[in-house]
């Protein structure tokens, strides 16, 4: 055996050791070699040279196994066997891979055996600490709430099936509240002791987050908990931050929470003429997504499909709302606070969250649509029926080289969360109703009917509508996109096939990327586009 230190930080060799490795041939001996960032295996023998390469990137655990057990049918199967184990000469690793196209990630798992318990003992503890370099086993502990009637009611089912097994073989230490009313969640965040945990995660739709970012930011001491990162294992209907990130899956989920990746996310306040104000990372709509969305609550056995069933039943019967729109354009002026598509997605942690404000009229119909997933941890949502277990173990007939998934544009670091910063509004001092001549210089007034109105954070409102293909999740800005009297016919392709084209500013699709709005609602509604329907 051999323990060595050096060279770059990507080739910073930590051990060296002879080991075999289960295949679909049996045992294949060969030599185990362990870098800061990777893991390679090389076959010793004359008749063959395979190789296994397993980047750091897609491994997240590593576990004693017992003697004379290589395979597991699933990290459910892994769990419940491993973790008894108190010494062995036979250790496991565990990697999670994307696959193109959405489909359900490869999840394997990897046997080694090597000569004497300590070296199994020492590769395990080096494993870990390479796949978690800055969050040790100790600082890991979670405050998960579970949603048991979320989506298709398989909260609980997901957790002990597929969460809970990868919280254990990555070592993460998890408190369990499950939800029984619709602000358990709020109250306890907003109330309780959060100083033991590391981390709030939440097990359902997006409504479970929406309800613990409100609790956390209404605490009196707030600020003290202004870089706890919050994450989410989406298990409800829409899940559309989720999909904004290209993460579907609970497995991936539950694996980025463990390794504690995380990413800066926008936050929206949107303020009623009332003054009750609500925080959403996701959305603010009002109209016929509104409507959709509100409605068919009533369909919530469907699951997901709940949605594109009802969209059919409005589309039919397409309703117009009479109301003003005053926002406040993004401009050449805002371009330090506001990125670039190319700047997006390549943050370092240290940006801040900033709040983008906005307002509703009298009258309004207030909907902070929470379709989505996580605020600092990145999450995977879960869609589809593959079955999870995608690879048997290899066949080394050729050499086979493990790369690492596909990745985001840059990955952001472990526990670089940003901080919470909720600007003063850039509403305030505006009086409602707006009279002509009252708004501040630049901001911008469009007079309605008005089919719908959307405010989003994320390209995607659901794992299927792409809402905005130029919103970004930490851009400083709000997407608005809205119609006036469209037909229904000039609609259906952005709600039913949001995804084949770009429908920003054609065919009666507006759009403009906005710091604040106002939305003023008449209170009227009707089927009809004729304009002498909204005269008072």
């Amino acid at each position: 055996m051999e323990m060595v230190a050096g060279g770059s930080t990507d080739n910073f060799l930590m051990m060296k050791i002879q080991a075999a490795l289960y295949s679909s041939q049996g045992l294949l001996n060969g030599m185990l070699t362990l870098y800061r960032d990777r893991l390679v295996w090389n076959e010793v023998s004359k008749r063959s040279s395979n190789m296994l390469t397993i980047s750091m990137n897609v491994m997240f655990g590593a576990t004693l196994s017992p003697k004379g057990k290589y395979k597991f049918k699933s990290f459910e199967a892994a769990s419940a066997t491993n973790l008894k184990i108190e010494s062995s000469t036979h250790f496991t690793v565990y990697t999670i891979m994307d696959r193109e196209s959405g489909k359900r990630p490869l999840c394997d798992t990897w046997t080694f055996i090597v000569e004497t318990e300590e070296e199994s003992a020492t590769l395990v503890s080096l494993l870990r600490l390479s796949i978690r370099p800055k969050l040790t086993d100790d600082k890991a502990n979670a405050l998960v709430f579970l949603n048991p009637i979320s989506g298709k009611r398989k909260s609980l089912k997901v957790f002990e099936s597929i969460v809970k097994p990868i919280f254990e073989i990555g070592n993460m230490s998890y408190t369990l509240q499950i939800t029984d009313s619709s602000r358990h969640a709020a109250d306890f965040i907003e109330n309780e002791d959060l100083s033991p945990y590391t981390s709030l995660i939440t097990v359902s739709g997006d409504g479970l987050l929406h309800e613990v970012l409100n609790g956390l930011l209404r605490r009196k001491d707030w600020a003290k908990y202004k870089s706890l990162p919050l994450g989410v294992i989406p298990t409800g209907t829409g899940n559309g931050l989720a999909r904004s990130i290209d993460c579907f899956w609970p497995e991936q989920a539950a694996v980025a929470i463990v390794k504690a990746e995380s990413r800066p996310l926008d936050i929206m306040s949107v303020t009623l003429a009332s003054g009750l104000v609500e925080y959403c990372f996701l959305s603010m709509t009002w109209g016929l997504i509104a409507d959709i969305d509100i409605e068919s609550e009533r369909m919530r056995w469907a699951g997901s499909a709940r949605l594109d069933l009802y969209a059919t039943i409005r589309l039919m019967n397409l309703r117009y709302y009479g109301g003003r729109l005053h926002y406040l354009p993004v401009t050449a002026g805002d371009e330090e606070s506001v990125m670039t598509d190319e700047e997006d997605g390549q943050e370092n942690g240290a940006k801040q969250k900033r709040a983008a404000p906005a307002a509703l009229g009298n009258g309004a119909t207030q909907h902070t649509s929470a379709n989505s997933s996580v605020a600092n941890i990145m999450e995977r949502a879960n869609q589809g029926a593959d079955v999870p277990w995608g690879l048997p173990p290899p066949n080394f007939s050729s050499p086979l080289i493990r790369h690492p998934p596909k990745m985001l544009a840059s990955p952001p670091m472990p526990h670089a969360q940003p901080a919470v910063t909720l600007h003063p509004t850039l509403t305030a001092g505006i009086g409602l109703p707006v009279t002509k001549g009252s708004l501040p210089p630049r901001w911008k007034t469009i007079e309605g009917p008005f089919a719908h109105v959307i405010a989003t954070n994320v390209p995607w409102l659901s794992a299927d509508f792409l809402a905005c293909q130029k919103a970004r999740i930490s851009d400083g800005a709000m997407d608005l996109v809205f119609s006036r009297t469209v037909s229904k016919w000039q609609i259906l392709p952005y709600i039913s096939a949001s995804t084949k084209d770009n429908y920003m500013n054609k065919d009666g699709i507006e759009h403009a990327k906005v710091r604040a709005f106002i939305l003023e609602p008449t209170g009227l509604r009707t089927t009809t586009r004729s304009p002498a329907s909204f005269e008072t």
